[in-house]
């Protein structure tokens, strides 16, 4: 996709400009507007935004058209999540704390993450054995800042929280866990834990998501 800033990228890897005139991308313009782009982590959206529609490569005759197209193809609309990919370890070691280490993860997310799977995880039925997350693992990069932020900008973070949770994948909040198929087979012992990204925001303020962890 075609940079604002200049240059191209993988469509995952862009928001959406204001400019198409989608609900996140004016909530994520008025958040950056607003002091959010005092957390590097979303100054560098800025960098990533779609070029608008006066300012495509080519004539955009139909906006609507080419936004869905956009949308499709895989642009993201709002606050975008990153993800991190976790090596296995031996249930016993497959804790939050001691793979925060391999990760971008701050204190207070890695905490939060910790509280949450620590009610659904005590090393499996075969601590011994190792374990695998199904995939790469979503977080909120920068939230930790963010949610330090003062007046507009933690306002606006309250609505984009809630557009995401509409918007992001289904597998933004939870993430399987399980014994990899060359191991055994038939016993994979699966399991569900949350995600940073969900623990963030059940614990980091403002508060946007409410119930089990």
């Amino acid at each position: 996709m075609p940079l604002t800033g200049g240059g191209w990228a993988k469509a995952a890897d862009c928001p959406m400009s204001p400019g198409w005139g989608t609900e996140g991308a004016r909530l994520l313009a008025r958040f950056l507007d607003a002091g959010g782009d005092a957390v590097p982590e979303p100054a560098a959206l800025r960098r990533r935004l779609t070029r608008t529609p006066e300012d495509w490569p080519v004539r955009v005759n139909d906006p609507v058209q080419w936004r869905e197209f956009l949308l499709s193809a895989g642009v993201r609309d709002g606050l975008p999540l990153d993800e991190v990919r976790l090596p296995p370890a031996e249930g016993r070691n497959l804790s939050p704390g001691r793979l925060a280490p391999r990760s971008p993860l701050t204190p207070a997310v890695v905490q939060a993450w910790v509280c949450d799977a620590g009610r659904r995880w005590s090393s499996g039925k075969r601590p011994k054995a190792p374990y695998v997350f199904d995939r790469a693992v979503p977080h909120s990069p920068g939230i930790e800042a963010v949610t330090k932020l003062d007046g507009a900008a933690r306002r606006l973070l309250a609505d984009l929280v809630p557009h995401g949770l509409r918007t992001w994948p289904q597998h933004a909040l939870t993430v399987g866990v399980h014994r990899p198929s060359t191991q055994r087979p038939r016993y994979p012992d699966p399991h569900t834990w949350p995600t940073p990204a969900g623990s963030a925001l059940r614990h980091l303020p403002p508060r946007c998501v409410t119930g089990p962890a």
